[in-house]
């Protein structure tokens, strides 16, 4: 039986050094000193907190949560330049790689990255009304568990 094991399962050596990988499990948090780990818990639950608020201030009746679904999504339907530009980004770059348009230079380099970040910001648009539609309709589901901070 290694030194470790002996340590782990021997309760009359009970004081041993905490393994690299039970660390690792709890993100770090073993081995963090106590001030930065303080902080972190902080940050953590003034997090959980702003979360927790968000979710009880979701609409709690079926019809204004169908509202506010349609609402969310219909925002995002409207809004036809972050809607159709995930799209129409990714058509044109895919229309340059099918034409031989793509060369090393810093012009294309520079086109693509305004193009990538044209899809981004409309993909992300379109995700937080799906994600906001999401947390709505959820708590209606028998198996919703209210978060807590």
């Amino acid at each position: 039986m290694t030194k470790e094991r002996a340590c782990a399962n021997d309760e009359t050596r009970p004081v041993c050094r905490v393994e690299s990988h039970v660390n690792d499990e709890l993100r770090g948090d073993v081995f963090h000193y106590k001030e930065g780990y303080d902080a972190r818990n902080a940050k953590v639950m003034e997090h959980r907190q702003r979360q927790e608020a968000y979710f009880a201030n979701l609409p709690k009746e079926p019809l204004e949560a169908i509202r506010e679904i349609n609402s969310v999504l219909r925002q995002s339907k409207e809004n036809e330049r972050l809607a159709d530009a995930p799209s129409n980004a990714l058509y044109i770059i895919q229309t340059l790689a099918m034409t031989d348009g793509i060369d090393e230079s810093q012009q294309t380099a520079e086109a693509f990255y305004w193009l990538a970040e044209i899809a981004r910001s409309g993909l992300m648009e379109l995700e937080e009304g799906f994600r906001a539609a999401l947390d709505i309709s959820a708590q209606f589901n028998e198996t919703y568990i209210p978060y807590r901070a």
